[in-house]
């Protein structure tokens, strides 16, 4: 809903052409998050049976860990696009509406922070007690049309929508483990810890390597294959060493050993 409000404001201030432009930014992020989705699906009856069977310090792990792993899948997904944005809007469209690549990065953004919500809202989901949960985060969310308004009424330009849910998206996860917390005796202080601390960590690291690195990388087609491969590698190393526990990296770490035997 509050989408489509957008959709009309843009229309209304700038004209068909932005709307195009901030279109094509939403299938790129839909593209990108169909796969947090897919992992999601995944994670989602876990935590509803260890709700039902009353087990919430599994419950609890399964949000903080599915929230950070959903987090750190993007992250590897969007980092090659956002380095590279403007080459494949090139690529896929040919010819690329203006806004179009700052618009597709700021919509990046946002997703990478929604994508520590959907653990939070199953969890709220199993509790079977979600009519607040609905109205209040639901009620932050629809700020993104007035508040939008308001900015472009005073003369703010296409992208402010996007800082406007940017912002909207990170009062809503805040909301979202306020309101958990007491849904499913969950401490906040956990949540933070657990998922919120490392995936900040992570990014600040990546996002400010990845600057460096970008910086010395030529326009061209291998410099294109370079950056993708290169900020892969970046966000996995980044993930291993800083976003994990110790305890993950030895589980991983096994895992890849066992991989390793079975191949060789």
């Amino acid at each position: 809903m509050s989408g489509q409000g957008v959709n009309v404001l843009l229309n209304i201030f700038f004209g068909p052409s932005v709307n195009a432009a901030r279109a094509i930014a939403m299938q790129v992020s839909a593209a990108l998050n169909s796969f947090v989705q897919n992992l999601q699906v995944a994670i989602n009856p876990q935590i509803i049976k260890s709700y039902a069977a009353d087990d919430m310090t599994y419950m609890h792990r399964l949000v903080c860990y599915g929230a950070k792993y959903n987090f750190f899948v993007l992250l590897l997904l969007s980092l090659p696009v956002l380095n590279n944005v403007e080459e494949i809007l090139s690529v896929w469209l040919g010819v690329v509406p203006e806004g179009t690549a700052i618009f597709a990065q700021l919509v990046i953004y946002t997703i990478l922070i929604d994508s520590l919500s959907p653990s939070l809202m199953t969890a709220a989901q199993a509790t079977g007690h979600i009519k607040l949960y609905q109205f209040v985060v639901g009620g932050i969310l629809l700020l993104n049309v007035p508040a939008s308004y308001i900015i472009l009424k005073a003369g703010g330009a296409p992208q402010t929508v996007f800082y406007v849910a940017i912002i909207l998206s990170i009062i809503a996860l805040f909301a979202r483990i306020q309101l958990i917390s007491k849904l499913v005796n969950m401490k906040k202080r956990r949540y933070i810890i657990d998922a919120v601390m490392p995936v900040i960590s992570v990014s600040i690291l990546v996002f400010a390597l990845n600057k460096y690195i970008e910086s010395h990388f030529a326009v061209s087609l291998f410099g294109f294959l370079l950056s993708v491969v290169t900020s892969g590698v970046l966000v996995v190393i980044a993930i291993f060493f800083v976003g994990l526990k110790k305890s993950e990296r030895a589980l991983l770490s096994r895992v890849f050993l066992n991989i390793k035997n079975r191949i060789w």
